[in-house]
């Protein structure tokens, strides 16, 4: 027995142990002392019972048996080998814990990005760069496309047929592959009943499995590029008009400026496009009204209008008169403004002329008719 314990370096760092086909402990190095202690057994005592059947099985069978212990703190992967010429059992045990570890990180950073894939509103998909299929998509994706999952899942992009321009689809995942993403690039999808949605895309390189995959993300933008599409339209139909026809979004960010409002105000379009309304035209209100009240107006009623006074790009003050706007998408969600204001600072100034002059001509003729009245009473 001396012979066969000597084989085992008492210094070795892994657990090695032997044992009998009765399942007694022949031997145990310092480092198995964690087996023995999580066993409850000492050399020279009987390993317990589910343990001896798996020497029993490993001896009869002469194939060896793995399992993983928990002894203490620590995880250990534990083998069994049968030695047939001394019937007997070599155990060697190697400390996984840290593996185990990381086999923990592992699956709560899965379980994350889980969560964090397919609880996500924005369409997500993750595409296979070896063979163009699809590994995985999410709710929101299968929803705007109005797919199943097992449509999508295992097909490629050209399959389904997503991309009416496939080439510049492929294009930017060629594009993707260079640089490692794609951010915010516009293009049409086609979804399963045939609709074509206006997407903005993007695309990042990922590593799963040690194998390159796309992530790719869509943002439906149909209705906003519709909206867009509907002021540009209203603003090329009333270009020639009189009337100076500002359109802004909800941020009152100016959309589209009509040749009119360059001559009123004396911008140009490129100079205003994207500028705050408000910082442009430094309105000033009439003695009770404020910007809040007339956005009250326009939110409660749908419009307002009235008298304003408005600065040029010239820093003259001028008054308009204007009929503001709200504009709508067909849901009903409001998506911007739009402001319809004529110049009415000549006929402001001839007004007052008119009615100083009037007030004038009233004075004059009281004083007339107070003479008049002096000349009778003389006579």
């Amino acid at each position: 027995m001396q012979t066969r314990m000597e084989q085992f370096p008492a210094t070795n760092p892994n657990p090695v142990l032997s044992a009998g086909k009765d399942g007694i402990v022949l031997y145990s190095n310092v480092a198995g002392e964690p087996l023995l202690h999580e066993w409850g057994v000492n050399i020279g005592e009987k390993l317990p019972l589910h343990i001896e059947n798996i020497v029993h099985r490993v001896i009869s069978l002469n194939s060896p048996e793995k399992m993983e212990v928990k002894a203490g703190n620590r995880i250990y992967l534990v083998s069994f080998h049968s030695i047939p010429k001394e019937e007997c059992v070599n155990v060697y045990g190697f400390d996984i814990s840290d593996q185990k570890k990381l086999e923990v990180k592992l699956r709560e950073s899965e379980d994350r990005f889980y969560k964090a894939f397919h609880g996500n509103p924005t369409a997500l998909t993750i595409t296979c760069v070896a063979d163009n299929r699809y590994v995985d998509v999410n709710d929101s994706y299968l929803h705007l496309l109005e797919y199943n999952s097992e449509d999508v899942i295992g097909r490629t992009t050209k399959e389904l047929d997503l991309f009416p321009n496939f080439a510049e689809r492929e294009e930017t995942v060629a594009l993707t592959l260079e640089q490692g993403y794609v951010h915010n690039h516009e293009m049409d999808v086609r979804t399963k009943t045939g609709r074509i949605l206006r997407v903005l895309f993007s695309l990042e390189t990922v590593n799963i499995n040690q194998e390159r995959h796309i992530l790719a993300t869509f943002i439906d933008i149909t209705e906003r590029k519709q909206a867009e599409e509907r002021l540009r339209y209203h603003a090329n139909l009333v270009d020639n008009v009189s009337d100076a026809i500002i359109s802004t979004d909800k941020e009152l960010k100016i959309r589209s400026w009509n040749k009119a409002a360059e001559r009123i105000y004396g911008w140009q379009e490129d100079e205003v496009i994207d500028q705050k309304g408000p910082d442009i035209l430094q309105t000033t209100f009439p003695e009770g009204l404020s910007r809040e009240a007339i956005a009250k107006d326009i939110f409660e009623k749908g419009y307002w209008e009235g008298e304003l006074i408005q600065k040029t790009k010239d820093g003259r003050n001028i008054t308009v008169y204007a009929k503001s706007m709200v504009l709508k998408d067909e849901s009903g969600v409001v998506i911007g403004g739009v402001s319809i204001s004529s110049d009415i600072t000549e006929r402001k100034r001839t007004e007052e002329t008119l009615h100083e002059a009037y007030e004038t001509l009233q004075v004059q003729s009281e004083e007339l008719q107070v003479s008049n009245e002096e000349l009778q009473s003389q006579s």
